[in-house]
């Protein structure tokens, strides 16, 4: 919202350079590179020579400096309130990006039915309940956020069946089948994968539907936060 009258405001007085591209409607990278493109032509015509210099900024938006910016603001004309806004919300302000993933695989085949225990963890970062999550098989959500599920599990029986439980509640299954007369005996991968909007203490965790699965690296869970 804030945005949208600062915007509006700088165009109904004209205050936006002609050359400025970015950020603003009807405009872009396109016309920006039309504009440089014609002016370099325009120079070429008459006989000069052109020298470009190319920067590109980290964090280029870091760099900027918050005085020289409100003093801008001051110059084009915002009241010391409008100005007192925008300083309150630059100043003393940080930015986190709270990240939570885990792997981990099986130490040993699970029992026919119940929980699948993924409880060697291989990597873990911003989740802290491991040693529940090793005892239960249950990943217990720390934080709100979509996160993505992976399961990829290792049976060598026919009709095998897994499923993905979110609170009590099977929301996925995946079956493994294969011809068993060609050969005798054959092992088959089969492959969770699902994006989830997870709340605090929503429980997630893959159930065993009655096969026998391979552990160690054949059978391996991922949880990532994405957002």
């Amino acid at each position: 919202m804030f945005q949208k009258h600062l915007y509006d405001y700088l165009k109904r007085l004209d205050l936006l350079h002609p050359a400025q591209s970015g950020f603003r409607q009807e405009h872009s990278c396109q016309t920006a590179l039309i504009n440089i493109i014609d002016k370099w032509i325009q120079d070429m015509n008459d006989g000069y020579i052109n020298l470009a210099v190319l920067l590109d900024f980290k964090k280029a938006f870091d760099v900027v400096d918050h005085d020289i910016l409100c003093k801008k603001l001051e110059i084009y004309g915002f009241d010391n309130t409008a100005v007192s806004f925008f300083k309150s919300y630059l100043n003393e302000r940080t930015q986190q990006v709270q990240i939570v993933a885990l792997t981990a695989q099986l130490t040993s085949s699970p029992s026919a039915n119940g929980i699948i225990k993924f409880n060697n963890v291989l990597f873990s970062v911003g989740y802290n309940n491991l040693p529940g999550y090793k005892s239960s098989g249950k990943f217990i959500c720390e934080k709100s956020g979509i996160y993505v599920i992976s399961a990829s599990i290792l049976s060598n029986v026919n009709g095998a069946t897994f499923y993905l439980h979110l609170n009590n509640n099977a929301i996925t299954s995946t079956y493994i089948s294969y011809d068993s007369n060609h050969p005798s005996r054959v092992e088959h991968t089969g492959t969770i994968v699902l994006a989830l909007q997870l709340h605090p203490n929503d429980s997630v965790w893959v159930k065993n539907g009655g096969a026998r699965i391979s552990a160690s690296r054949w059978s391996t869970l991922s949880i990532v936060k994405v957002k």
